[in-house]
């Protein structure tokens, strides 16, 4: 946990700080913008599926859909500090060149924000805690230091049972294109939303407090689920057909 944690940290610091060097050519330019989403979305990668990670490792199976639920969300939650944060550092811009230097500000902050996590990362994120949260986590760490000391003999066969069964695995791919299909509409429609909102005489600022506020709204859904989930264990499926029919209205 702890050396992909500052791999990924150091990936995100190097899509912020590859945005931050100026190039006459534009087509150059283009490149290493492009380059540097491609950095961004290699270190986001764990933040996006390592929070189940994190909590099977760190809390006991009665506090793990929380706090699984607040990791989550945390991502989310500095997305939408982004339709705000944004607009705050860059400003009201009457020229393009003005525009440019905000623009160019906005990069900044974000790259030395981006420096002092991958520092605190490095300075202190641990592996595990140094002692287990509950019996269970315990017994599956004493599996695992055995495992690790004959890990030859079992190397390569995490995944297979997981694959083995074809039904299993059709089972997989359509959970996971019922969660990324939804996801991702979301999210592109995000990326764009003062564009869409501007025809119907929306503000640059009435939409970034839209999406703010509704991305806050889910994330703070989200927690109030998982704490619900904590709490009546077994009704995983249920919760999660109702607020699909929920989003789906």
């Amino acid at each position: 946990v702890r050396r992909v944690t500052i791999y990924c940290s150091i990936m995100v610091f190097l899509g912020a700080a590859l945005r931050c060097t100026p190039l006459a050519d534009g087509g150059a330019q283009r490149t290493l913008m492009i380059i540097a989403m491609l950095c961004n979305g290699v270190g986001g990668a764990w933040l996006n599926f390592g929070a189940p990670i994190i909590s099977e490792l760190w809390f006991p199976s009665s506090e793990r859909t929380l706090a699984t639920s607040v990791m989550t969300v945390s991502t989310y939650a500095g997305g939408a500090l982004g339709f705000l944060v944004g607009p705050a550092i860059v400003g009201e811009v009457a020229t393009h060149a003005a525009a440019q230097a905000g623009v160019r500000r906005l990069f900044y902050v974000e790259a030395a924000f981006c420096a002092m996590c991958g520092l605190m990362c490095a300075a202190y994120f641990p592996d595990r805690p140094p002692h287990a949260p509950s019996e269970a986590a315990a017994a599956k760490r004493s599996a695992s230091h055995g495992a690790v000391n004959d890990a030859p003999a079992v190397r390569g066969s995490a995944l297979r049972p997981y694959f083995a069964c074809k039904r299993r695995a059709a089972k997989y791919w359509v959970v996971s294109l019922a969660m990324a299909l939804p996801l991702g509409v979301s999210q592109g429609w995000g990326s764009v939303l003062y564009e869409t909102l501007r025809p119907l005489g929306f503000s640059e600022a009435e939409a970034a407090w839209l999406g703010f506020s509704q991305t806050m709204a889910g994330c703070g859904a989200s927690v109030f689920v998982g704490a619900l989930l904590d709490r009546f264990a077994g009704r995983l499926k249920l919760v999660t057909t109702c607020f699909s029919a929920v989003a789906a209205l």
